[in-house]
């Protein structure tokens, strides 16, 4: 009989061992999803701003693209270079915003 309950005592020691572990592993887990669902809830928030700026910068260019397709009908070539030049740096803004949020999707994705 008390070989019986010897084992029968390791064996509820094993069981709670067990149990604790599981439980510690549960409460792990849960904390690494609530970890996971913030950054993916800042990434998307990152990602509505890069889209923001983007349309912002669309906007812009076409209204740089206006404006020199005005100056140049005025005959003004200093100031179509120079809006051209400023269009240029516009257009490449614009390219590199594209580029992160593509980047950032990439990231989201994973």
């Amino acid at each position: 009989m008390q070989v019986i309950a010897a084992d029968l005592d390791q064996a509820q020691q094993v069981a709670d061992f067990l149990q604790r572990t599981l439980d510690d592993r549960e409460h792990q887990l849960h904390s690494e999803v609530q970890q996971s669902d913030m950054n993916n809830q800042m990434i998307k928030d990152e990602l509505a701003k890069l889209y923001d700026i983007l349309e912002a910068q669309r906007e812009e260019i076409g209204r740089l693209n206006t404006m020199l397709d005005t100056i140049s009908g005025q005959g003004g070539i200093d100031e179509t270079v120079d809006m051209a030049i400023l269009v240029d740096e516009k257009v490449d803004k614009a390219k590199l915003v594209h580029e992160m949020v593509d980047i950032a999707l990439l990231v989201d994705e994973t």
